[in-house]
């Protein structure tokens, strides 16, 4: 409730940047999320016009009041879900008809009613050149009817549209991207009469004119300018100190980190920013190298309504089918995720609160990818609205990994007493990274993140919809323990009263 009511007035000072705020804050995350919670004690309703004049005050002083652009278009409130094309159709593969199709296949399949309403066309369709007038335009071969024409079809399903661009003179495929202040407006123009939703910038050839930032800014700010409401995902390239637990082949990663620490608010740049070691592949090395990416690449208080750790695209299905060319990043011959794998990589996201991007071929699913796309509890986890990352509570190498993430209060969370305190709710995500069975154990101290005031958390497990087994309940002093097989990983929700 706190986070809500104070968004209007946050949204109206969104031109300051908020990493102060984050800065005189106790360093902790859980003594953070302790330090809203007093303030939400002292105005229990936030009905009270004043109360909540002074919790929104508090706020805003502590922000720093230097001047700075910032993203205006009200999207992204929890992380998107949709499809791109990345993973299965990448360049020669790409083109009109399988867009179509795959639009085709969102609906029929139940997809669209589970929220996944992005269909995102990536590397590959633009032309080489621009036109006589520096307009960007589509390949004439692969999109024949253009982009005004597949905006519309997708629209006229019930879902949105996205386009992919770069911030450099050309793309990840050697297509044309926007060279910076060069083409941003003109190609922001276009974005707009095409009626796009959703703009991937990526940073493959980027050698244009001005800063990393100042790139993605002059697109930023050309969307704003053309008022329409497109949400945009960032693709930034940072240098890293080296390679890290095999999960990283170059001295080149996707990480905020260096922006904040120049003291720049990357909220203020776009929806999302990509946290990887490199792209997101088909095994389950991929899945372990995206939960480190996370702990080290970037931090959490980046994750935020309107603002996300980017994950990349899934690769949960990519076994099922894919197209046999040389590039797509589905394929790998030698060890593909199984069924068991992409469960665990679709928890992952879910608890860390990543965008929900697919990326496999949903014209071809298996039953089991189907099941673990669409269970409503699950991705109501991913979708709450308080929009916090779980926080990695306990780890061990090739072993076993605890996430546990805050969820808003709900009605049902009400506790039967006289005074009508709330509880306290929590998602567990539980994983086993390596190669043997393992019996792993919850602490009963790690569900509070800073909460006290609790004696018994209920578990239900999320993934058959009933209570945890062996036991429903975990106390606050007690241990719950539970056992998985090689890869595998479950999903909690928890009431604690």
């Amino acid at each position: 409730q706190p986070f809500q009511q104070t968004d209007t007035v946050l949204q109206r000072h969104r031109d300051k940047p908020l990493v102060a705020l984050w800065a005189q804050t106790p360093t902790r995350r859980t003594d953070r999320r302790a330090a809203f919670d007093v303030s939400s004690q002292h105005c229990p309703k936030m009905h009270s016009a004043s109360c909540t004049r002074l919790f929104c005050v508090v706020i805003v002083l502590q922000c720093q009041l230097q001047p700075s652009s910032a993203l205006d278009n009200g999207l992204g409130r929890t992380p998107p879900m949709g499809w791109a094309s990345w993973n299965t159709f990448v360049d020669v593969a790409l083109n009109e008809s399988v867009i179509r199709e795959t639009a085709d296949a969102i609906v029929a399949s139940g997809l669209k009613d589970l929220g996944y309403e992005y269909v995102n066309v990536d590397c590959g369709w633009s032309a080489v050149n621009r036109t006589a007038s520096g307009q960007i335009q589509p390949d004439p071969d692969r999109f024949p009817t253009g982009m005004a024409a597949l905006s519309e079809y997708i629209h006229n399903l019930g879902l949105k549209f996205g386009l992919y661009t770069a911030r450099g003179p050309v793309e990840c495929c050697g297509r044309t991207g926007y060279n910076g202040s060069v083409h941003a407006a003109k190609d922001a123009t276009s974005f707009a009469k095409w009626k796009v939703d959703y703009l991937k910038v990526d940073s493959c050839g980027a050698d244009g004119p001005g800063t990393e930032w100042e790139q993605f800014a002059a697109m930023r700010d050309a969307l704003n300018a053309t008022g329409r409401p497109v949400y945009l995902s960032i693709c930034e390239i940072t240098e890293d100190e080296g390679v890290r637990d095999g999960c990283l082949g170059r001295n080149i990663v996707y990480s905020p980190k260096m922006w904040f620490g120049q003291g720049k608010d990357v909220a203020t740049l776009g929806n999302s920013i990509l946290v990887e070691y490199s792209n997101n592949g088909n095994s389950f090395q991929a899945v372990k190298c995206t939960m480190e990416a996370q702990q080290r690449l970037t931090f959490d208080n980046l994750t935020r309504p309107g603002s996300w750790n980017d994950n990349d695209m899934l690769t949960v299905g990519c076994t099922d089918h894919h197209v046999n060319e040389p590039w797509t990043p589905c394929i790998n011959k030698v060890n593909p995720k199984t069924h068991v794998d992409g469960r665990s990589e679709f928890n992952l996201f879910v608890i860390q609160a990543s965008p929900l991007i697919l990326g496999n071929d949903v014209r071809h699913m298996s039953p089991e990818t189907v099941a673990t796309l669409s269970n409503r509890e699950v991705l109501a986890v991913n979708q709450d609205p308080l929009g916090h990352r779980g926080e990695r509570v306990h780890f061990v190498n090739n072993s076993v990994a605890v996430y546990v993430k805050a969820l808003a209060l709900s009605a049902s969370a009400m506790l039967p007493s006289a005074t009508n305190r709330q509880s306290v709710r929590r998602a567990i995500a539980v994983f086993n990274l390596g190669e043997t069975r393992e019996t792993f154990s919850i602490q009963g101290s790690w569900l509070g993140l800073g909460h006290t005031d609790w004696a018994d958390a209920t578990l239900r497990d999320l993934w058959t919809h009933a209570p945890a087994t062996p036991s429903a309940h975990v106390a606050a002093t007690g241990t719950f323990k539970a056992t998985l097989e090689p890869h595998a990983s479950l999903l909690y929700s928890a009431v604690l009263t």
